[in-house]
């Protein structure tokens, strides 16, 4: 009896000092013309930083460590599922990439257009949701709104467009350890397979 009352206790804080907000996520797609081969070579446009709300004032300013984590998320979620990922060095305009892709040999190139790329303090992360599950604005929450870009590098035709958003805050025990997807970039790693179906 006794030990069951520690075991109820325990369960009891345990529960009582976890915080969880939620996760809401979505994938558009806007163009699904022809199914991609996978297994082949693709040219990965280096894309421009996103955007990120500020704390206080909510306004939007540029995240200067976006594009990178975007380019490393896709580097070490899809190097083994593609045929072949070539990643630029900089970002160019598409009538220059087009080009360089080319050149590389690619057939397919990917360009990210990053909206918003926000990596929230999970001591500050917090939001209200609303009855459909949609977040309301919030005070701060880790947050991905990119729009992922396909085109056949030959023709230059446009054939797969996403647009993925992901927003949220992690579980937090005690109000100290953060549990689950705590970054950008783990919530856009949860979603590339979902991504990589859709252009199948």
């Amino acid at each position: 009896m006794k030990k069951l009352s520690i075991t109820t206790l325990l369960i009891s804080l345990f529960v009582t000092s976890c915080t969880w907000v939620g996760t809401s996520k979505q994938i558009r797609v806007f163009n699904k013309d022809n199914p991609i081969n996978t297994q082949s070579s693709f040219y990965l446009n280096y894309p421009k930083n996103g955007f990120q709300k500020t704390f206080l004032t909510k306004n939007l300013e540029e995240n200067p460590d976006s594009a990178k984590e975007v380019v490393a998320t896709f580097r070490n979620g899809l190097s083994e599922k593609l045929g072949q990922l070539t990643i630029g060095e900089k970002n160019l305009k598409l009538d220059e990439v087009f080009k360089e892709a080319s050149t590389r040999g690619s057939q397919y190139l990917i360009d990210i257009e990053i909206a918003q790329w926000k990596d929230a303090s999970y001591f500050l992360c917090a939001s209200s949701q609303s009855p459909n599950g949609q977040f309301n604005e919030p005070a701060s929450i880790d947050t991905v709104d990119l729009t992922i870009s396909i085109y056949d590098v030959k023709t230059k035709k446009l054939l797969n467009k996403q647009t993925i958003d992901n927003r949220g805050c992690p579980i937090v025990i005690g109000g100290m350890i953060p549990v689950g997807k705590n970054s950008p970039s783990s919530r856009l790693s949860s979603m590339l397979a979902d991504w990589l179906n859709n252009i199948r």
